[in-house]
């Protein structure tokens, strides 16, 4: 669905080998312009659930490479063995909009605090 309103977005078919041709800064900002989009004018008959998300560019679940949404699987605690180092950035894309950076240092300890509030001990998900 996103992939086709991009190609239209960019005058190009819907194809892999197509949008692979257009310049790169054409495709990041039709890209852009299409997040802007889904931000301001949430329109579920254009964007179904997407429009709830306000992320056109999000996972999409097809039954196979991803069987579910990724929240669905994190809530069921699929997964939730297997080691995993996260990062986040809370001035993600920050520049893209415009705004400065402003993202605050984190000690290793105030970050493992955080994660123990939010989600228990290390180790208690066995």
């Amino acid at each position: 669905m996103v992939g086709g309103y991009l190609a239209s977005a960019l005058g190009t078919p819907p194809s892999r080998e197509a949008i692979r041709q257009i310049p790169l800064d054409t495709l990041v900002r039709a890209a852009s312009d299409l997040v802007v989009e889904v931000q301001t004018a949430p329109d579920p008959a254009k964007w179904g659930s997407l429009a709830l998300s306000l992320l056109p560019f999000a996972p999409t679940v097809d039954g196979a490479v991803l069987p579910q949404a990724p929240l669905d699987a994190i809530t069921a605690r699929q997964g939730s063995e297997v080691p995993l180092l996260i990062g986040s950035n809370l001035d993600e894309a920050a520049h893209q909009a415009g705004r400065p950076c402003t993202t605050p240092d984190r000690t290793t300890a105030q970050l493992t605090d955080k994660v123990t509030e939010v989600d228990g001990p290390a180790g208690d998900h066995a």
